[in-house]
């Protein structure tokens, strides 16, 4: 049996890798390598988690539901709506996510290629540095169940304990993440109301946002009001 822990952090991860898969196929990160900065430090970490995704697997399942699937090409239309665009231009405004985007920048991950990948697909303009006829073949809930069936929950697990034990970086990183910084920055959030509105429209396509928070408050001691 899988614990309570164990499965929410494995929902997080995996909902991760769902947008890293959209984005891989609108534009590649450069065969999936993490992209550094500086010593690298924090990429190479992030690195040992993207090595164990299946992520052929998973571009051949985005591909099959970009083509043949009417609730994930819907998904794609919002992505590139008024509204999400709105959205993504209010969180790239918030000045704790600038914060942990300079902090990971400066830890070796090189974020702002990240999110520049992002407002590239949007047609957003790029952040800097330190700066302020088908079918429905499953829909949203199928095209997540089927990338959730290829990931492997149990290694990632085992990897990031390891990790969060042994790598400086990597635990500093995920204290980061825990911070009241954070904290703010899901507050603000979830006071927003694009932010709110997202929300509504990803659990209506069955995106179970209850276990991502349940895992933000065990397992990184914030509290989510949303």
């Amino acid at each position: 049996m899988y614990s309570k822990e164990n499965i929410c952090r494995g929902n997080m991860i995996k909902f991760a890798l769902v947008i890293l898969a959209v984005l891989a196929v609108t534009s590649p990160l450069e065969a999936f390598t993490v992209p550094r900065t500086g010593n690298g430090a924090l990429a190479d970490e992030l690195q040992k988690f993207v090595d164990l995704i299946p992520i052929k697997e998973i571009i051949e399942i985005v591909h099959r539901y970009k083509a043949e699937d009417i609730e994930f090409q819907q998904v794609l239309e919002y992505f590139q709506s008024y509204e999400f665009k709105t959205l993504i231009t209010e969180i790239e405004s918030i000045p704790e996510w600038i914060h942990i985007l300079n902090y990971a920048q400066s830890a070796g991950l090189d974020a702002y290629y990240l999110v520049n990948k992002v407002n590239e697909y949007l047609h957003l303009s790029p952040l800097k540095p330190n700066s302020r006829a088908t079918r429905n073949i499953g829909g949203i809930r199928g095209f997540l169940d089927e990338i959730e069936a290829l990931i492997p929950t149990d290694q990632l697990k085992s990897l990031y304990l390891e990790r969060v034990a042994n790598s400086a970086v990597f635990a500093d990183f995920n204290r980061m993440l825990g911070s009241p910084i954070a904290q703010t920055l899901v507050n603000k959030l979830c006071a927003s109301i694009n932010f709110n509105n997202f929300l509504t429209k990803a659990k209506n396509y069955g995106v179970r946002f209850d276990i991502i928070r349940v895992d933000m408050e065990e397992r990184l001691g914030l509290t989510v009001p949303c």
